[in-house]
């Protein structure tokens, strides 16, 4: 096996889980993980410390769906049963009903927003390291954390409250 196929089988799921969050569909996760680790492994020459390899390839990733979603602007939704049965082997929050839950509230948040949930949550990582993903300052991934936060507390109210606000 080479070490290239190692390393993609090493972090391939990872991932393509971050993308089928992101974009909440599983064949444009496909295409953008797949993209990802071909511009990771053509360009390795340009990766100055490969213990970091993981989250240059997820910011690798991001971008690619980044630029996608900009250049589109739409994404593309799976009908909930498709997504309930992704989300069952995606992700361990506790029941399936919450997992579809949160990505409802996920997908009605711009893209930045999106992102930065879904790296600090769901991936766990931490201020700095989304900051370098990001290609952005510590203090605006610190910020906009706190404003995605801010816009989906305010999602949640409004579900509360019966409004639907998107």
């Amino acid at each position: 096996m080479s070490s290239y196929q190692r390393v993609f089988e090493q972090y391939y799921n990872h991932i393509k889980k971050l993308m089928v969050l992101y974009c909440c569909n599983t064949q444009q996760a496909e295409d953008f993980t797949q993209e990802a680790f071909y511009r990771a492994f053509k360009n390795i020459d340009q990766l100055r410390e490969p213990e970091k390899f993981k989250s240059w390839v997820y910011q690798i990733a991001v971008n690619e769906a980044r630029k996608y979603y900009n250049k589109n602007e739409k994404l593309v939704f799976m009908d909930p049963d498709t997504l309930q049965h992704r989300q069952e082997n995606i992700t361990e929050i506790d029941t399936v009903n919450v997992r579809m839950h949160v990505s409802e509230l996920l997908y009605r948040l711009d893209n930045d927003s999106r992102a930065i949930l879904i790296l600090h949550y769901f991936e766990d990582l931490p201020i700095n390291e989304i900051a370098r993903i990001l290609d952005i300052k510590e203090g605006t991934v610190k910020s906009r954390l706190h404003r995605a936060r801010v816009k989906l507390r305010t999602l949640l109210d409004a579900e509360k409250n019966g409004l639907n606000i998107i």
